[in-house]
C-alpha cells in the first residue's frame, strides 16, 4: 500500500512530478506521474478512490492498489503508459505515468 499512499499525496497536492518505486521480477524500478489535465481514450486509467468517497473523506478504492501494480508492472515490461486519477467524475488534474522524468 506504500505506493498508493505516495500516489494519492501527490494528487491531493496537486504536484507537477511525483516518483514511485515498484518491484517487478524483485527488481526496483523508478516510475514517474506528470500531472496532466489531458488523457488519451486509449491509455489505461486507473481509479483511486471508491465511489463512496467524498472531497472531504477519500476512501481507497478496493481495487487501486493491485490496479497500480499491474499496471506499473506493463509500463515496467512492455512500456505502457497510464494514468492515475483520484475519482474519474472529479475535475481533478490526472497523474500521466512513463518510465521517464521529465
Amino acid at each position: 500500500m506504500s505506493a498508493l499512499i505516495g500516489v494519492l499525496t501527490g494528487h491531493r497536492l496537486d504536484s507537477r512530478n511525483a516518483n514511485e518505486q515498484v518491484f517487478v521480477g524483485g527488481v526496483r524500478h523508478n516510475i514517474w506521474g506528470h500531472s496532466t489535465g489531458v488523457l488519451e481514450s486509449r491509455i489505461l486509467v486507473v481509479v483511486l478512490l471508491s465511489d463512496d468517497s467524498t472531497p472531504h473523506d477519500h476512501k481507497i478504492h478496493p481495487d487501486a492498489e493491485r490496479s497500480f501494480q499491474a499496471a506499473a508492472k506493463l509500463l515496467v515490461i512492455e512500456g505502457k503508459e497510464f494514468y492515475t486519477v483520484m475519482r474519474p467524475t472529479w475535475a481533478l488534474r490526472a497523474m500521466h505515468w512513463t518510465k521517464e522524468c521529465r
